[in-house]
Protein backbone atom coordinates (compact mmCIF):
# COMPACT_ATOMS: atom_id res chain seq x y z
CA UNK A 1 0.00 0.00 0.00
CA UNK A 2 1.31 3.50 -0.69
CA UNK A 3 2.09 5.56 1.94
CA UNK A 4 -0.62 7.54 3.83
CA UNK A 5 0.27 11.10 4.75
CA UNK A 6 -1.88 13.40 6.50
CA UNK A 7 -3.28 16.33 4.75
CA UNK A 8 -2.10 20.32 5.87
CA UNK A 9 -5.97 21.07 5.04
CA UNK A 10 -9.09 19.54 3.81
CA UNK A 11 -8.12 20.96 0.63
CA UNK A 12 -4.95 19.23 0.12
CA UNK A 13 -3.49 16.64 -1.57
CA UNK A 14 -1.33 13.68 -0.07
CA UNK A 15 2.23 14.40 -0.07
CA UNK A 16 4.33 12.03 -2.18
CA UNK A 17 7.53 14.31 -2.70
CA UNK A 18 10.05 11.71 -3.26
CA UNK A 19 8.12 8.96 -4.06
CA UNK A 20 9.36 6.96 -7.32
CA UNK A 21 7.73 4.15 -9.22
CA UNK A 22 7.62 2.25 -11.62
CA UNK A 23 4.54 0.95 -13.61
CA UNK A 24 4.68 -1.91 -16.27
CA UNK A 25 3.10 -1.28 -19.37
CA UNK A 26 2.58 -3.10 -23.21
CA UNK A 27 5.95 -2.15 -24.18
CA UNK A 28 7.37 0.11 -22.27
CA UNK A 29 7.83 0.40 -18.61
CA UNK A 30 6.76 4.32 -17.10
CA UNK A 31 8.73 5.46 -14.54
CA UNK A 32 7.04 8.53 -12.16
CA UNK A 33 8.62 10.58 -9.35
CA UNK A 34 6.75 12.49 -7.51
CA UNK A 35 8.90 16.30 -7.28
CA UNK A 36 6.07 18.28 -5.12
CA UNK A 37 3.12 17.94 -3.56
CA UNK A 38 1.67 18.12 -6.77
CA UNK A 39 3.79 17.65 -9.70
CA UNK A 40 5.85 14.75 -11.00
CA UNK A 41 8.07 13.54 -13.36
CA UNK A 42 7.55 10.97 -16.10
CA UNK A 43 10.48 8.50 -17.52
CA UNK A 44 9.84 5.78 -20.38
CA UNK A 45 12.05 2.67 -20.78
CA UNK A 46 11.04 1.15 -24.18
CA UNK A 47 11.44 -2.78 -23.78
CA UNK A 48 12.15 -3.40 -27.41
CA UNK A 49 15.12 -0.98 -28.02
CA UNK A 50 16.34 -0.02 -24.22
CA UNK A 51 15.74 3.87 -25.31
CA UNK A 52 15.15 5.76 -21.97
CA UNK A 53 13.19 9.04 -22.40
CA UNK A 54 12.31 11.58 -20.13
CA UNK A 55 9.07 14.08 -20.38
CA UNK A 56 10.08 17.38 -20.88
CA UNK A 57 7.40 19.16 -18.95
CA UNK A 58 6.60 18.12 -15.01
CA UNK A 59 2.75 16.64 -14.87
CA UNK A 60 0.38 17.35 -12.30
CA UNK A 61 -1.09 15.03 -9.52
CA UNK A 62 -4.15 14.51 -7.30
CA UNK A 63 -4.28 11.95 -5.07
CA UNK A 64 -7.42 10.70 -2.57
CA UNK A 65 -7.54 7.85 -0.11
CA UNK A 66 -8.01 4.67 -2.76
CA UNK A 67 -5.84 6.60 -5.95
CA UNK A 68 -3.23 8.79 -7.84
CA UNK A 69 -4.64 10.66 -10.45
CA UNK A 70 -2.22 11.41 -12.86
CA UNK A 71 -2.30 14.07 -15.72
CA UNK A 72 -0.71 11.99 -18.25
CA UNK A 73 -3.33 10.34 -20.82
CA UNK A 74 -2.94 7.04 -21.97
CA UNK A 75 -2.87 7.06 -25.65
CA UNK A 76 -4.71 3.57 -26.47
CA UNK A 77 -7.00 4.50 -23.55
CA UNK A 78 -8.17 7.75 -23.89
CA UNK A 79 -8.24 8.10 -20.30
CA UNK A 80 -6.35 9.36 -17.98
CA UNK A 81 -3.86 7.56 -15.80
CA UNK A 82 -4.33 6.71 -12.20
CA UNK A 83 -2.47 4.16 -9.53
CA UNK A 84 -4.82 2.52 -7.21
CA UNK A 85 -2.90 3.32 -3.59
CA UNK A 86 -3.60 -0.50 -2.34
CA UNK A 87 -3.24 -2.96 -5.34
CA UNK A 88 -0.25 -0.51 -7.27
CA UNK A 89 -2.29 -1.86 -10.47
CA UNK A 90 -1.68 1.19 -12.97
CA UNK A 91 -5.77 1.78 -13.78
CA UNK A 92 -6.76 -0.89 -12.27
CA UNK A 93 -4.96 -3.43 -14.71
CA UNK A 94 -3.50 -6.41 -13.36
CA UNK A 95 -0.60 -7.07 -15.87
CA UNK A 96 0.29 -3.18 -15.34
CA UNK A 97 1.37 -3.44 -11.72
CA UNK A 98 3.49 -0.76 -10.11
CA UNK A 99 6.27 -0.81 -7.84
CA UNK A 100 7.72 1.31 -5.32
CA UNK A 101 11.79 2.27 -5.63
CA UNK A 102 14.87 3.93 -3.95
CA UNK A 103 17.05 4.16 -6.55
CA UNK A 104 16.94 6.86 -9.22
CA UNK A 105 14.49 6.07 -12.04
CA UNK A 106 17.27 6.66 -14.53
CA UNK A 107 19.78 4.73 -12.44
CA UNK A 108 17.27 2.05 -12.70
CA UNK A 109 16.42 2.32 -16.41
CA UNK A 110 20.01 2.72 -17.51
CA UNK A 111 20.82 -0.92 -15.10
CA UNK A 112 17.77 -2.68 -16.72
CA UNK A 113 18.60 -1.41 -20.23
CA UNK A 114 22.52 -2.93 -19.58
CA UNK A 115 20.82 -6.50 -18.18
CA UNK A 116 19.03 -6.73 -21.31
CA UNK A 117 20.67 -5.66 -23.87
CA UNK A 118 24.06 -7.28 -22.48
Amino acid sequence: MLPRVTHTNENSSHDLTSLKLICNSSNTKLGFEFINQSMLVEYKYYKNNGEIETTKNKLYYLTDNKYIHLEKIHQELGSYFRINRESFFLNDRKENKCIMIRTPILEFFSNLKKQQFN
